[in-house]
């Protein structure tokens, strides 16, 4: 029997199905409160109108599978065996500390591309630390073409209102919304990983359970045994946006933190005569070259002040 178990997926087919997955969920019309703007759109009138926003940093991966270990060949607590293979140690260290194994998925860190000054993974990092934005890795929780596509397609008819329906009255119903993203099929089937340390070399793996728990880091480490879902992850993102006007920034303020960092040198200064519009089209132009250079995408919550206004209201009722 195999010990390595390969993806029938690959990166940019998942790239792909879960950006067109957001594109199902974006409101429609010129009242809508909140809109979700991807890196490959365009920036329209109505867009500029909008003047907060949260933007959120995915990077995609393949999962492949490793089957258990059946013996106990390592089982003695005071050695680790160092001169294994990667991969081989990953299923040694989650046997022993009996984390979920049957079969383990996982994936691996990019190199660092030749025109690239750091590892995309600590670009990752650097965007998950600016406490305004959100950053993860993104890897299906299958292995199957099948299983991929078919949880895609359950998942359409979800959101033909959700999160975004707003009665005429303004009555905002975020808890309704933010809890529907947990039993969204195509959301529930791929793991969300926050990066928690950078890293020197791409030799460094995740490890994680096919029901998105049980996350371990190759050094060895486990980082968590909960649910890690990209519904957990959203349903996260979404509640906190709901509930707390300081968890938006302006984009011009977003574009003038980050403008700070050395990573991000390409981004065009800002002046004083420039507003919250051009900030949106600079933060659209930001996530395009990111992807250029780190294959790092952008996607981007934007509402407008008043909106979290009526909100606080009616959280506050």
């Amino acid at each position: 029997m195999a010990f390595k178990l390969d993806s029938e997926l690959s990166e940019k087919q998942i790239e792909a199905d879960v950006a067109t997955y957001f594109g199902w969920v974006t409101p429609v019309g010129k009242n809508a409160p909140f809109r979700l703007l991807d890196v490959d759109e365009q920036v329209t009138g109505a867009d500029k109108m909008f003047d907060q926003v949260i933007p959120i940093y995915m990077q995609f991966k393949v999962s492949e599978g490793l089957t258990k270990l059946t013996n106990n060949i390592f089982s003695t607590p005071f050695t680790f065996p160092f001169h294994l293979t990667p991969l081989k140690r990953i299923s040694v260290f989650r046997k022993r500390v009996s984390l979920y194994d049957n079969p383990t998925l996982y994936f691996k860190l990019r190199a660092m591309a030749k025109t690239a000054t750091d590892f995309q993974h600590n670009i990752l990092l650097k965007l998950a630390n600016t406490g305004i934005s959100h950053s993860f890795y993104v890897a299906p929780l299958t292995l199957s073409r099948d299983d991929y596509k078919q949880n895609l397609f359950s998942s359409t008819d979800r959101f033909l209102d959700y999160p975004f329906y707003v009665r005429d009255n303004m009555e905002i119903h975020q808890e309704r919304w933010s809890s529907h993203f947990g039993f969204v099929p195509f959301l529930r089937a791929h793991i969300s990983i926050v990066p928690h340390e950078r890293v020197a070399t791409d030799n460094h793996y995740y490890s994680f359970s096919p029901n998105g728990t049980d996350i371990a880091w190759h050094s060895p480490k486990q980082l968590s045994n909960s649910a890690s879902r990209l519904s957990d992850m959203l349903k996260r993102i979404f509640a906190s946006a709901f509930a707390n006007r300081k968890s938006w920034t302006s984009p011009r303020e977003f574009i003038s933190f980050i403008s700070d960092f050395k990573e991000f040198d390409f981004i065009k200064p800002l002046n004083e005569n420039n507003n919250d519009n051009y900030g949106i089209e600079q933060l659209v132009d930001f996530g395009r070259e990111l992807y250029n250079r780190h294959e790092i995408r952008q996607l981007l919550l934007l509402t407008k002040t008043e909106y979290l206004i009526e909100l606080e209201k009616y959280n506050n009722r």
